[in-house]
């Protein structure tokens, strides 16, 4: 999925005008996750959130100005 965002993304980027361009940090990690109250919850989202949001990453955003893919496993 994430190769194919990746994919789409390039096209867009390729034909859209500076401010229509985006960016895409994804991660995923496997793992159990729980429906709470509040949404949803476990190990595995948190895991996948600090890797999307890890300053290796964010460099990695900024200096390519390309879509970046992160994946943690687990």
């Amino acid at each position: 999925m994430v190769a194919h965002l990746a994919v789409a993304l390039r096209r867009h980027n390729r034909r859209a005008a500076g401010a229509a361009r985006m960016q895409l940090r994804a991660a995923l990690h496997v793992g159990p996750v729980r429906r709470g109250p509040k949404g949803v919850s476990g190990i595995s989202i948190i895991t996948a959130r600090r890797t999307v949001d890890a300053p290796a990453v964010q460099r990695r955003v900024a200096d390519t100005g390309a879509a970046t893919r992160a994946s943690g496993c687990g």
